[in-house]
């Protein structure tokens, strides 16, 4: 028999173990991405969706392990995670990749509140909890409307809502700051797969609706973030933009500081989409630094519009352009005057640390609960923010690198790499070497690579050989050393077009004729990639030019897009980059020799997005960047450098999938390097790397054996190449295709849907016909008639 103090002492053993035990709940997200598939904002084949907080490290999370699947296809993510008992904060991140990287948060709100106590399924949320309807109610109102405030409110609605039947909680538009900008944020998905919208004004009282936009039905246009329509203002388009006075300012204290900058021999110029890039004035678009405080300035009347720009540093008189920045095209809306915020060279310096394990001194790093960050005397050391200070591991390498603004730090920037905590931003372990003076040079504006907590690596002094085969160049009958042309390599280690002639003029090789070459000295830290690119020196007075001018000169390689070439220096004193051809030129279609090659764009993605164009007046332009392709076209002298004349596109069936079928004569090589041009404004690009241009191949089907033995390739008459769809992502490269692999298909990345009309004729009565096939194949055809003009629920 057990005594009744032993139950007692039983009992309080049981209580110590219950209070000791931490509770957890399984908790089922549940995110709805389908307007966003819809409007092509996501891709699910290439593209998911992770919930990240503060319960599992924010930005730091595993991300595999906590993504959201959408097993049935409906766009609605699930995932089912055990999360301890408390209260949290998280938001939905979209991720691509393998592993898996965040590409976007929900940047349209706040954190999200969870609080878990047991097992619980959240609530379907959409993407950003929706989107943000913005409008202008600035009075006057078009159409003679009239608003009171204090008896009504401002309501978008639309098949996602009910239309006049929505409710207050689903529709209202509030205005927070009182600029007679009205805006709230709602659930959309309902009105898929087409969702449709107007704003109305209603009454307070009794709900309805009191006065309609006469404007028709809007389709509703947005991007994954902020996931908000484009102000308009009441009953209008958004209208176009207005020119501008736009003030640029570009920090350049930094590298002058460095060195790598000098104020009395260099200047700065802005160029972009705005004024043809590298083909622009210099000297009308050089801004100035009046005070001396490192901080240039320039005023430039410019068309209303969208558009990318670079800031350039030049030499000489007249300006010629000596050095591109190395960070991303800087994006540029032009409605109106503007000042621009004062942008750094490169917007800052990449900081870059090897975090590859065992790290000196012991140190540990959890990636999963931690993140690298740059600290220094311009962040504000331990203080800094992560924004301010993270640097991440894109690929996996352990190599971590972020680009930051420094300029706070001087005249005398100084730093170090720590490991600090996700949760609370605390720096769990800083390095124990002394305090990094900055050392980054202008181009690519980045620091050494060095291990964590050492120093960087011993440099190597070595001879690098760079090779060119001439060879297709003479097919082509566009290169004769014979006639005065010559060859040069231009690239970071020499100055580029600055580059003295011993330190970049190339010779032509005693072993083979056909290959030129040069020996250059180069002494960098084993690892680092050297940019460079190939030059002709076109004899300009030859009479091969008598009826043309020659090309640009510079080479845009076929491999890169036209962006730099790249090679990887090593730990060997004699070091040997490979033999390469001049742009990358190596198949020559044969002397008068006929193609027919089609373009294709698919344009129906684009088309959706706001402000973009408008199929019926505008056009869409193919854009070909290769001045020797223009050359042997004859179309050079029409040329913009390496750009145009543009060559418009046509939609015949108003599918607004575009063709354009060229007729191509040899001699001339098997590829094409273009953008596409949408009513004189490119697509969006990554400025001077990797991808700049589109390439595409028309590859040989076989090949053919000469009476003098030669081997030459067998096209076919006519070519399609693979299906480009338009840009916006001035991140993202543009295909480049290989000659020896397959043609490629830009995703679509967006649902649509076609819809056919079947019949001219107005119907009598309203009618719905049955459905075929069933809705369980991949299509079905769904056909109705309407007596008259009015909105459609199916």
């Amino acid at each position: 028999m057990i005594s009744n103090a032993k139950r007692v002492g039983f009992g309080i053993m049981a209580l110590l173990l219950i209070s000791s035990m931490a509770y957890a709940g399984n908790v089922t997200f549940r995110c709805n991405m389908a307007v966003h598939v819809a409007l092509g904002n996501f891709t699910p084949a290439s593209q998911g969706l992770s919930a990240v907080g503060s319960f599992n490290g924010w930005g730091g999370a595993d991300l595999n392990a906590y993504a959201l699947t959408d097993g049935d296809g409906d766009g609605i993510y699930e995932g089912t995670f055990s999360i301890a008992d408390g209260s949290y904060n998280y938001k939905f991140v979209v991720t691509e990749g393998t592993p898996k990287a965040i590409k976007a948060w929900e940047d349209g709100i706040g954190d999200r509140a969870l609080t878990v106590a047991g097992d619980a399924t959240l609530d379907v949320s959409e993407w950003n909890q929706g989107v943000k309807f913005v409008v202008d109610m600035t009075p006057p109102l078009a159409g003679g409307a009239t608003f009171d405030p204090n008896t009504q409110y401002v309501a978008a609605v639309g098949n996602f809502n009910n239309w006049g039947s929505a409710t207050k909680d689903d529709s209202e538009l509030n205005d927070d700051n009182a600029d007679n900008i009205y805006e709230g944020r709602h659930a959309v998905a309902a009105g898929l797969p087409n969702v449709m919208y107007k704003f109305t004004i209603r009454n307070k009282s009794d709900n309805a609706v009191a006065t309609w936009e006469s404007h028709p039905d809007r389709p509703l246009a947005v991007t994954l973030n902020p996931s908000e329509t484009v102000l308009v203002k009441w009953d209008k388009d958004p209208g176009a933009s207005a020119p501008g006075n736009i003030t640029f300012r570009c920090n350049m204290a930094v590298q002058i500081a460095l060195g790598n900058f000098a104020p009395a021999t260099e200047g700065i110029s802005a160029v972009g989409s705005f004024n043809g890039w590298q083909n622009a004035d210099l000297s009308a678009y050089a801004l100035n630094d009046g005070d001396g405080d490192g901080i240039y300035e320039g005023t430039f009347n410019i068309d209303g519009g969208s558009y990318a720009y670079k800031f350039v540093v030049t030499t000489g008189s007249p300006k010629t352009l000596k050095t591109w920045e190395a960070s991303a095209d800087r994006p540029l809306n032009v409605n109106g005057d503007a000042t621009l915020d004062v942008g750094e060279w490169s917007q800052g310096v990449r900081f870059r640390v090897d975090m590859t394990p065992p790290l000196a001194g012991g140190a540990t790093f959890d990636p999963n609960t931690q993140y690298v960050a740059v600290v220094g005397n311009f962040n504000g050391w331990g203080g800094a923010t992560r924004e301010s200070s993270e640097l991440t591991d894109a690929n996996g390498d352990n190599i971590y690198e972020g680009r930051h603004l420094v300029a706070g730090g001087l005249p005398s920037v100084m730093y170090k790499f720590t490991i600090r905590n996700q949760s609370d931003n605390a720096v769990a372990t800083w390095e124990s070497h002394p305090d990094r003076p900055l050392k980054a040079n202008i181009d690519p504006a980045e620091t050494e690579l060095v291990k964590w907590d050492s120093d960087p690596g011993t440099p190597v002094a070595a001879t690098v050989l760079f090779q060119v085969n001439v060879k297709p160049l003479r097919d082509l009958g566009i290169f004769d050393e014979t006639d005065g042309d010559s060859l040069v390599c231009y690239g970071g280690f020499n100055g580029w077009n600055g580059a003295a002639i011993d330190q970049s003029l190339m010779r032509q090789s005693l072993l083979d004729p056909a290959i030129f070459e040069i020996t250059l000295p180069i002494t960098r830290v084993p690892g680092v990639k050297l940019e460079y690119k190939y030059f002709i020196r076109f004899n300009r007075n030859s009479a091969r030019f008598a009826n043309s001018r020659p090309p640009s000169g510079w080479e845009e390689p076929g491999t890169t897009g036209g962006g730099n070439r790249s090679y990887e220096f090593t730990d060997q004193t004699q070091q040997t980059v490979g033999v390469q051809t001049f742009q990358d030129i190596i198949t020559v279609l044969p002397k008068d020799s006929t193609y027919n090659v089609t373009f294709q764009a698919d344009m129906r993605c684009a088309l959706r997005t706001p402000g973009f164009g408008n199929a019926a007046t505008d056009t869409l332009f193919l854009d070909v960047f290769d001045s020797f392709w223009h050359f042997f076209r004859g179309t050079l002298d029409q040329a913009d450098g390496e750009s145009g004349p543009l060559i418009p596109f046509s939609d015949a069936d108003g599918d607004s999938i575009y063709n354009l079928t060229l007729n191509f004569k040899g001699p001339v090589h098997n590829w094409v390097q273009y953008k596409l041009n949408w009513n004189n404004v490119q697509e969006a690009n990554p400025g001077i790397a990797l991808g700049r241009n589109r390439v595409r191949y028309a590859r040989a089907t076989g090949t053919d054996t000469l009476l003098t033995g030669e081997i030459i390739p067998v096209f076919a008459k006519n070519y399609t190449f693979g299906r480009d769809v338009w840009n916006f992502d001035s991140a993202k490269q543009l295909t480049v295709e290989s000659e020896s692999g397959a043609p490629i298909d830009d995703p679509i990345p967006c649902v649509v849907t076609a819809v056919e009309v079947t019949d001219s004729e107005i119907p009598d009565a309203y009618g719905l016909s049955q459905n075929y096939p069933n809705p369980f194949n991949p299509s079905t055809t769904i056909e109705y008639r309407l007596a008259k003009p009015g909105h459609v629920k199916l």
